[in-house]
């Protein structure tokens, strides 16, 4: 008998990693799953031009921090230890080391999330709440059909207000400013 996927119900994380998650696009919210389709071309050019322009900046840096891409998961446990969160940020930062396993466990230094019709939503709120409550220094909001972003600062446990970028180059704080994103080559070919 084949298993029948209930998105309205909460599973524990065993279950989230057995085989009926294997073969869908998904992501483990508090014991709930939420599938994502597949990225369109405007959302897949986004997070890779932004993916290679850090890539390019740490490589030149010789820098601890690492980027990832989608699909690359990040872990975020409570505290006992359970994993509560299980993420695949489209484009993440982590300048930990000793965090990256097979996956992220832990807290990424900056996550970068493109939106999609089927994914805003989840995006600006649900996402937003739980980086900011697990301390992403950094959360960018990336809106292909717009060509602007949004940036979140954390301080002092909560993210700043939010900073939009519709022109020009976008400085990326956790790397104190020293490289700057051109928001024309995120979005073009």
């Amino acid at each position: 008998m084949e298993a029948v996927l209930d998105l309205t119900r909460r599973y524990s994380y065993i279950e989230y990693i057995s085989d009926i998650f294997k073969e869908i696009r998904c992501e483990f919210l508090e014991g709930f799953i939420k599938l994502f389709p597949s990225p369109i071309a405007v959302h897949a050019r986004a997070s890779g031009n932004i993916y290679s322009e850090m890539k390019y900046f740490l490589k030149k840096q010789k820098s601890n921090c690492e980027v990832f891409h989608s699909p690359f998961e990040v872990h975020f446990r409570n505290g006992s230890g359970e994993i509560t969160h299980n993420l695949q940020p489209d484009v993440l930062v982590v300048c930990d080391p000793e965090k990256i396993q097979e996956w992220c466990e832990g807290t990424p230094d900056l996550v970068v999330e493109v939106l999609s019709p089927s994914t805003a939503a989840r995006d600006w709120k649900d996402k937003y709440d739980i980086y900011e409550k697990f301390g992403v220094r950094e959360y960018w909001i990336v809106d292909p059909y717009s060509k602007t972003i949004t940036v979140f600062i954390l301080k002092d446990g909560k993210f700043s207000d939010a900073i939009l970028y519709e022109k020009g180059k976008i400085p990326v704080f956790i790397f104190e400013n020293k490289c700057k994103i051109d928001l024309d080559y995120v979005f073009n070919r």
